[in-house]
């Protein structure tokens, strides 16, 4: 058994050492990102994700029971986190972090997939103390970034020559899902892989009836893992009688409400002067 063992360690040396490489990567990502993270809570989107997240918990259903301007998934996520592990805070921090140190992980399978082990490492680092800059924890950009860079590395293997069903089945189905935290990251990373795909298969020296075919196949692969991972889920939405209340909250207002109101013109010096004097006099006079 001994000797069974040895043979195979030196068969696979590369494999072996590259394992204690990933799990260095996303050891010393989770690690540095535990250590820089912020102390303070963020009352707005920090605040409402646990909100929300505590309301799903307590049986409500996102758009329906409240307003939400992102996908259900994160909601749903943490409160199945908060229903075994309790509701917490740091339940939360820890689920952020964790989706942040997987993004660096997949960051650096990208880069060394396709440059250098060296080259992944230090974007891999990069990456890290990029994302230790942001606040904004349980922002649900932060799994939707993992999953859109899952659905890259996935689909690699095809850009590689790989003709197989998986790929694109996986690389959809990372979208999906993504579509499900927020739709318009979703909607905007489908179209990127579709184009991309739709180059891929332009840019083969192949004859323009098996382009179209192939291409044609690889868009329904990929189409049906969109459809796996986000029509059950809106399915269950529309089930319960979330439709309209999602129409207002995802579509209207983001294009009317919010459209409105960052197109309103930033006040002058003058303005603002004035409304701080007015402010301050209002201030001495109610003591």
């Amino acid at each position: 058994m001994e000797l069974e063992a040895s043979i195979s360690c030196t068969r696979h040396p590369n494999t072996i050492a590259r394992y204690w490489i990933l799990t260095g990567v996303f050891g010393f990502a989770f690690l540095f990102l535990i250590a820089t993270m912020a102390r303070s809570v963020n009352e707005y989107d920090e605040g409402l994700i646990l909100v929300g997240s505590t309301r799903v918990l307590a049986g409500n259903v996102p758009y329906r029971d409240f307003y939400a301007n992102y996908g259900p998934a994160q909601f749903y996520a943490l409160a199945a986190l908060f229903k075994f592990l309790g509701p917490s805070i740091i339940i939360e921090r820890l689920w952020d972090l964790l989706i942040r140190a997987c993004t660096i992980l997949v960051v650096y399978l990208i880069i060394d997939t396709a440059w250098s082990t060296g080259t992944a490492l230090f974007v891999a680092v990069l990456t890290s103390i990029w994302l230790s800059s942001f606040g904004y924890y349980a922002y649900p950009i932060f799994p939707c970034l993992l999953l859109s860079l899952l659905s890259l590395y996935f689909i690699i293997p095809l850009y590689g020559g790989r003709r197989t069903i998986a790929p694109l089945l996986l690389s959809g189905i990372c979208v999906g899902i993504t579509m499900l935290f927020r739709h318009d990251v979703g909607i905007a990373t489908a179209l990127g892989g579709a184009f991309t795909l739709t180059l891929f298969y332009v840019m083969q020296r192949l004859e323009a009836p098996r382009k179209i075919r192939d291409l044609l196949g690889s868009a329904t692969i990929y189409t049906a893992g969109i459809a796996v991972a986000f029509v059950p889920a809106l399915a269950l939405l529309l089930a319960v009688g979330a439709a309209h209340d999602m129409l207002i909250d995802l579509i209207v207002i983001p294009s009317k409400t919010y459209a409105q109101m960052r197109s309103l013109p930033f006040p002058s010096v003058v303005a603002i002067a004035r409304d701080l004097t007015q402010g301050y006099a209002q201030k001495l006079v109610t003591g």
